[in-house]
């Protein structure tokens, strides 16, 4: 499995208002922000989330429920190390509140609650709800344009996640236009170095590999990975996320050497920086899982088909499409190991 990556800019989102123009709360919030940036960039989600919960208890405390603009900015980040650990579920309610929040005090066509739909879509299009991702980011996408032009970096922004689902969906060729027009915008308007740029690198290296192009693929791949080490490091979660698409690559190619050591190094960012149980981490173990078995060790794939979805069917419930691709995947494995009707009960559940 190839992840797809999508583009809600940094954690201490962009658009902040000018300071001298802030009341002492604000003041109070914008400093807190940028500490959690800070400590998100580092991938220090703990402290993070710490920082977020300190940020709205002031905030709470210097300005009752008055300034809703930034208590929907503190909970945005509450919500995003939420997701950061695969916790959506916990996130979606605050991210819902932020929303109203930023309707209440700016309206429901300004620019803020643009963003604010953005990062609920996000939400859910983490949790397998196409459709209403789908829906939200063409309403983003709307006020987006109303407001910022329709060359603006942060309309590259939702396109490539408009692209993302359309990906998901397999509908090549709307996803092609999506990502394409998003990267357009972002060499005219950003930086080499911008994190947008691997981002849109690694998901049209994801579509060159659905079209059968697995060179290009590799290609842009290694060109996000580059961007992503200069960036962040190399021991970073969106570092790893390139290196399981290249194995996965690999892995199409019958190249299993290469396919196990790259999963290898996104297994071990992954579980050291998200936790083993976040689904990153279930997603390259069902990616490990089907090379054991493409390379005919089919005790150790079985073993590990079913240690992943037993945590991930907790976390995640059964009906999520993780957790239903490895279910399917592990009744593929019994149908080839003899044992239909196991089979039959892992896909019947679906049905």
């Amino acid at each position: 499995m190839i992840l797809i990556l999508a583009a809600s800019g940094s954690l201490s989102a962009a658009y902040l208002p000018d300071t001298a123009a802030k009341g002492m709360s604000e003041l109070w919030i914008l400093l807190y922000r940028q500490q959690i940036n800070d400590h998100y960039r580092a991938g220090d989600y703990e402290a993070a989330a710490k920082i977020a919960a300190q940020g709205l208890e002031k905030l709470k405390s210097l300005s009752g429920d008055t300034d809703k603009d930034s208590a929907a900015d503190l909970l945005t980040d509450i919500a995003r190390l939420y997701e950061i650990r695969g916790n959506y579920s916990e996130a979606k309610p605050l991210l819902e509140q932020s929303l109203s929040l930023k309707t209440q005090a700016f309206g429901a066509e300004h620019i803020e609650a643009a963003h604010a739909i953005n990062n609920l879509a996000l939400n859910f299009q983490s949790q397998g709800q196409l459709d209403k991702a789908l829906e939200l980011h063409k309403e983003a996408l709307r006020i987006k344009g109303l407001h910022l032009g329709w060359e603006h970096e942060d309309i590259g922004v939702t396109l490539n996640n408009m692209g993302s689902i359309y990906m998901a969906r397999g509908q090549f060729t709307e996803a092609a236009q999506s990502y394409h027009e998003a990267l357009k915008i972002w060499e005219r308007t950003l930086s080499d170095d911008h994190p947008h740029i691997p981002k849109i690198l690694n998901n049209l290296a994801l579509l060159y590999q659905e079209t059968g192009d697995n060179g290009m693929a590799l290609e842009f791949l290694r060109k996000s990975l580059e961007s992503r080490e200069k960036i962040y490091g190399a021991e970073h979660p969106a570092v790893a996320t390139i290196l399981n698409n290249m194995g996965s690559i690999y892995k199409d190619q019958k190249m299993y050497a290469e396919a196990a050591t790259y999963y290898r190094r996104a297994e071990k960012i992954w579980s050291a920086t998200l936790g083993e149980t976040h689904p990153n981490v279930a997603k390259v173990h069902n990616n490990v899982a089907r090379l054991l078995q493409e390379e005919g060790k089919l005790v150790e794939a079985e073993a590990l088909y079913r240690k992943t979805l037993s945590f991930i069917e907790e976390s995640l419930g059964k009906k999520h499409p993780l957790s239903q691709q490895i279910s399917l995947n592990l009744a593929g494995l019994c149908r080839l190991t003899g044992r239909p009707e196991e089979a039959k009960a892992l896909e019947g559940q679906f049905k």
